[in-house]
């Protein structure tokens, strides 16, 4: 709340907190009590946690920009898919990469100038707009020679027509909008899947590739109508198939499992949604948290300076540790 209302952020409604659990992203759920959360002390000598930080990134990824007015919210999806490109949560190939690129260049510097970007292309940083695992010291040269070129191409583009096209482009990549997270599958009944495995989730539903493909394509999807059942234990993320009820069990750490089934469950009602063609104000009602315009924040200051601060505490759920029927309204039934 205090993040999007400093921000401005009106159409917050696909954003959400998120932690570094085991080197993925979770989201947590809005009545999450963060001491479940927190890392553990270093030492049971030393009674202080460890440096702990909480993310605001895109939770549900929208197929468009239609309807979308808030250039706050478009800036932030914009960054957002920055930092997928560069970290490779995103991936794509070269021309692509290079595409994206000189948009973010167009974004972020302007127009190109020759006096002011020409020469040796030292006004940016080759690690800022490519990944770092396909820039090598033999081939700096050419590669900034390429993205200067680029960055010529988009020629006129303001900065926010060259953040919407960035998004546009983005749109179309095939792992768009698909949170992955590293997992173990164990499936009793197709005794060939197993090993390590990538598991997604995204607006079609969930699906898994083995870790040794280098492509990241689904081995097998899960679209929402061919999911009998969501469930969670302690220490995995179950999927039960409409068909024959194979069911899949992807074993993680570090609780992970509930985090992945409450995100996959809520993907779930939020596209359902989306594909009834409610209106974005509705989702944002049900979804997002209501900004106070600053205008309004200021009125009402004084009067909430005089409001008795003492409230009764509400007990928090504690993170339940068995399987769980944390799916309301989604159309899946859960375990209970």
């Amino acid at each position: 709340m205090v993040v999007v209302q400093n921000e401005y952020i009106t159409e917050n409604f696909t954003l959400g907190l998120a932690a570094l659990v085991s080197g993925d992203f979770v989201f947590l759920p809005s009545d999450s009590r963060l001491n479940r959360v927190l890392p553990s002390p270093t030492t049971s000598k030393c009674p202080y946690l460890a440096a702990f930080t909480l993310y605001l990134r895109v939770k549900f990824y929208l197929p468009s920009l239609r309807g979308i007015r808030c250039v706050s919210w478009k800036h932030q999806l914009y960054l957002q898919l920055r930092s997928n490109v560069l970290s490779r949560q995103l991936r794509c190939d070269s021309v692509q990469l290079f595409t994206l690129a000189g948009l973010a260049l167009q974004a972020e510097f302007g127009d190109y100038n020759e006096q002011k970007h020409g020469g040796c292309g030292d006004y940016f940083l080759l690690e800022h707009y490519l990944p770092e695992s396909s820039i090598t010291s033999e081939c700096e040269s050419p590669l900034i020679q390429e993205l200067q070129a680029r960055h010529r191409e988009r020629q006129g583009l303001t900065a926010d027509k060259a953040e919407d096209l960035f998004i546009v482009y983005c749109q179309q990549l095939a792992e768009y909008g698909t949170h992955f997270y590293s997992a173990h599958l164990v499936c009793k009944d197709l005794k060939t899947l197993k090993g390590e495995v990538w598991l997604g989730v995204n607006l079609h539903g969930v699906f898994f590739c083995t870790k040794r493909s280098a492509s990241r394509s689904p081995t097998q999807l899960f679209v929402w109508s061919n999911i009998k059942k969501l469930e969670y234990q302690k220490h995995a993320f179950c999927l039960i198939t409409q068909v024959k009820g194979v069911k899949f069990k992807f074993k993680m750490d570090n609780h992970k499992s509930y985090y992945v089934f409450h995100l996959a469950s809520l993907h779930h009602k939020f596209f359902c949604k989306l594909r009834l063609e409610m209106s974005l104000k509705s989702l944002s009602d049900e979804f997002g948290v209501p900004v106070i315009s600053k205008s309004m924040l200021d009125s009402k200051m004084f009067y909430v300076l005089k409001e008795d601060t003492k409230k009764p505490r509400r007990r928090n759920p504690r993170l339940p540790n068995s399987k769980s029927s944390l799916c309301p309204q989604t159309g899946l039934s859960c375990s209970p």
